[in-house]
């Protein structure tokens, strides 16, 4: 009796521990809809997202609005403007953008690409921009994106 109420105790403890070590997060408006963000947030912010398709077609480059995706698709680019938060400067500051395809109403991760900066100033802002190219041997249609913040 004794051993089961202690082993109650500690699955107890276990769930609740467990509950505590979920990431935060916070969400971006994009072009595409709201893109979820975790990592370090209190140190960088996304300001803005906006995702865009090149696509080559009739002999020229089009830039169009979200993942759209052709034989004709060269790239999809994620771009925007990120903020420092805090009163010194960071040394390395890594945004991660993770490409996901819906297949069977899952999504599977399948790319993802960064963006470093380097002494980031306090209070500062830049631009950034990642890419998933077409020659990517997992380049195809994409339904969602998130991004990841590391300092």
């Amino acid at each position: 009796m004794r051993s089961s109420l202690t082993i109650l105790v500690v699955i107890l403890l276990l769930i609740s521990f467990m509950g505590c070590l979920e990431e935060s997060y916070v969400v971006v408006d994009s072009n595409i809809g709201l893109i979820k963000v975790k990592g370090d947030l209190d140190l960088i912010r996304i300001i803005n997202c906006t995702v865009t398709s090149k696509i080559y077609s009739n002999d020229s480059m089009e830039e169009v609005d979200g993942f759209v995706y052709s034989d004709e698709t060269l790239y999809y680019s994620v771009s925007g403007f990120a903020e420092s938060l805090v009163n010194y400067t960071l040394q390395v500051v890594n945004i991660t953008i993770r490409f996901y395809r819906c297949e069977y109403k899952d999504f599977f991760y399948v790319y993802s690409a960064s963006y470093i900066k380097n002494n980031v100033k306090p209070h500062s802002r830049w631009f950034f921009i990642v890419t998933f190219p077409r020659g990517n041997i997992s380049f195809g249609p994409i339904n969602y994106i998130d991004a990841r913040i590391s300092c």
